[in-house]
């Protein structure tokens, strides 16, 4: 593909300016040994699994029974990169000269900090960095095929990472509870790609020891019983999106905010019998609409039922593809999740 991304066919990939390099140990602030009463945590997540292999050919996956628009793959030898980019993608400041490193991407984090030996330091030379490694392992890979006439395949469409993410927390813990082992002994991710051979969602499980004992591999074995488990979980609790009844524990409270087990319901469905949810009914479009009211008022716009002004709007599931017929269409996530830029949106149909 050249200077072209190969999930998206779009931009020119360049080289980061930043690096990641792998740690070897840490030391506490200033080298200075801190009594509990007087610790102030500052926690930063490494982000998902990066599984970035393509599918050499068609051999290695295959079919999984009574699944319309699934297949499955176990695959050797698969490279994965696990990073910590700190908060809001900024990474760390490294210091050269004494390896003092910080929260952030500018010299003022390390004003003041110390060097691990307790030494002054000038921090004159300095890195932006992540933190991370790479490793090699052996991979199970569930792959979901998607129409992009009936699903939104765009990239921005979130509903592909929540729907991804929150099913393989659910098939992990699903296969812990069937191969009788601490879910913790699997990991997983996802990943969305668009390419010339189709879209694609890839739910991808591993085992979290290099040495581990092949679990994520025998999965494949008994794939339609851990998939059947792991519906139960999202199937058998009332939350709105995920709590610790259901998807939500310890382990991965760095991504409660992305978990929806409703989102890995629309997918099990999908990739079972190719069914696409349904429209959200007139009463759920009007709850969802009704934080607008005020927020439009002042932009001299009036809603009124799934009126404003002239236009009708239309709340739709972000798993589907809006019409193109003149009303208003807003994804039923934009609403829930981002709501300034849904008033842009309805804001865009009069004002431009």
């Amino acid at each position: 593909m050249g200077d072209k991304c190969y999930f998206c066919g779009k931009g020119i990939i360049s080289k980061s300016e930043k690096l990641m390099i792998k740690t070897w140990g840490f030391a506490p602030k200033n080298g200075e040994v801190l009594s509990s009463s007087n610790t102030k945590e500052e926690v930063t997540f490494a982000q998902e699994p990066i599984y970035s292999t393509l599918p050499s050919d068609s051999k290695d996956i295959n079919p999984v029974n009574n699944y319309r628009h699934l297949k499955i793959a176990n695959r050797k030898n698969q490279r994965i990169i696990m990073m910590n980019t700190g908060n809001n993608g900024k990474g760390f400041m490294l210091c050269k000269l004494c390896g003092a490193s910080m929260q952030g991407n500018n010299n003022d984090v390390l004003q003041k900090v110390k060097g691990p030996d307790k030494q002054r330091c000038s921090h004159s030379e300095t890195l932006n960095i992540d933190l991370g490694y790479d490793f090699i392992t052996d991979m199970l890979v569930l792959e979901f095929e998607f129409d992009g006439e009936q699903i939104n395949t765009s990239y921005n469409n979130i509903w592909h990472h929540r729907a991804g993410v929150s099913l393989a927390e659910a098939i992990r813990l699903a296969a812990g509870k069937i191969l009788d082992i601490d879910f913790s002994e699997l990991v997983t991710g996802c990943r969305y790609r668009n390419d010339k051979q189709g879209c694609f969602l890839d739910v991808y499980l591993y085992d979290s020891l290099l040495s581990g004992a092949g679990y994520s591999n025998s999965l494949s074995k008994i794939i339609g019983q851990v998939l059947s488990e792991a519906e139960k979980i999202l199937k058998q609790c009332n939350c709105d999106d995920a709590c610790y009844n259901c998807l939500k524990h310890y382990r991965n409270q760095h991504i409660h905010g992305d978990l929806d087990r409703k989102a890995a319901i629309e997918l099990l469905a999908w990739g079972r019998n190719g069914i696409v949810t349904d429209e959200i009914p007139q009463r759920e479009q009007l709850k969802l609409l009704e934080p607008l009211h005020n927020i439009l008022l002042e932009r001299g716009l009036e809603l009124n039922n799934l009126m404003v002004n002239d236009k009708e709007i239309v709340i739709y599931p972000s798993m589907r593809m809006p019409k193109k017929d003149g009303k208003i269409y807003l994804s039923e996530y934009l609403v829930k999740y981002a709501l300034p830029i849904a008033v842009q949106e309805i804001s865009g149909n009069f004002y431009r």
